[in-house]
């Protein structure tokens, strides 16, 4: 019990830090500059985005579609979405990506082993990671004349080393020694819930080496991937044209890819606050006024999350989605 309460203690802590955050970056924007910036909203540009955000998830669901097939399983793509987007309105108020465990939970409800499910997931939040990267690098050039700010560096090493560590081990472990140890691991230890992480440890890296050996599985969902972040940062881009901001598409996706990079890392729920102040700080870096720059990165947030949370939530419902299903994938 109290570290339930430790929890949501911590939780609630880092919620309203970002909550701060984010007025302490609109209150150094203006107040009234900010606002006079969003009331320049045009309707017609908004729908637009909503539109285009609308293939980010259709890209989204044909990509988990891919991994499901390979994986010997047939769930309609209907109730793929539904999955998908209800992890993403949990992870708006989960603590650490927990909505990624409840789509590993509800998965291994359908019937894949928890290790595949959660080996799924894994391989998709690590080729989001390097479309990110890949959608980030062009904005860098736009500022290579200057001097690099020292968080963009270490942001886009931590990155690299995110996606590259899984991957690249999972490439040399052609003879599975560390599988074999993972098993051995398995057998060895007498106390249950140990057991049950090690059994299910090995059957996610198991699955996750059959992915990863699956050429043509890898090239089909990386190229999903990719425009899965193209359309985002045409989202953005749309977001940008309806407050009457002129910017260039690669400022743009850029700034808003290191954003999307930044709040995976730093653990505040929905990453509010964080999200703004890297989107506006790479903006700004670009030489975008400070007002434009934190209303574009605040009104693209909040119409990408509105939606998630509107149509992830019933489903999460619906699909009986929750802190629950994401604990249940901790052995106990």
């Amino acid at each position: 019990m109290k570290a339930l309460h430790r929890n949501r203690l911590l939780h609630g802590s880092a919620f309203a830090a970002g909550c701060i955050l984010l007025v302490m970056l609109i209150s150094s924007a203006g107040v009234q500059p900010f606002l006079r910036t969003l009331s320049r909203l045009s309707p017609a540009a908004i729908a637009a985005a909503l539109a285009l955000y609308c293939v980010v998830w259709l890209l989204r669901t044909m990509r988990l579609s891919r991994f499901i097939s390979h994986r010997g399983e047939a769930i309609r793509a209907a109730d793929l979405f539904r999955m998908h987007i209800a992890s993403y309105a949990l992870n708006s108020i989960l603590p650490a990506k927990l909505g990624d465990a409840a789509l590993a939970g509800v998965l291994a409800a359908r019937g894949f082993s928890l290790g595949s499910a959660a080996a799924v997931v894994l391989q998709m939040r690590i080729q989001d990671i390097m479309a990110v990267i890949i959608c980030i690098i062009p904005s860098l050039f736009m500022i290579a004349e200057k001097d690099m700010p020292s968080w963009i560096v270490t942001l886009m090493l931590v990155c690299l080393a995110l996606a590259a560590v899984p991957i690249v081990t999972l490439l040399l472990d052609r003879k599975q020694r560390i599988g074999d140890l993972l098993m051995q691991a398995e057998k060895s230890f007498g106390h249950r819930i140990v057991k049950m992480a090690a059994l299910q440890t090995h059957e996610a890296y198991k699955a996750s080496q059959a992915m990863v050996f699956d050429g043509k599985l890898m090239s089909s969902t990386g190229v999903l991937s990719l425009l899965i972040w193209i359309f985002e940062g045409l989202t953005a881009y749309a977001v940008a044209i309806a407050l009457g901001i002129s910017l260039p598409f690669f400022a743009v996706t850029g700034a808003m890819a290191m954003a999307n990079a930044g709040k995976g890392i730093i653990a505040v729920p929905g990453g509010i606050g964080v999200h703004e102040s890297i989107f506006s700080g790479m903006l700004v870096l670009l030489g975008t006024p400070l007002e434009s720059a934190v209303a574009l990165a605040f009104l693209d947030h909040m119409l990408k999350k509105s939606f998630n949370m509107l149509i992830g939530f019933p489903a999460a419902a619906a699909l009986g989605m929750d802190s629950k299903t994401a604990k249940s994938v901790t052995p106990s």
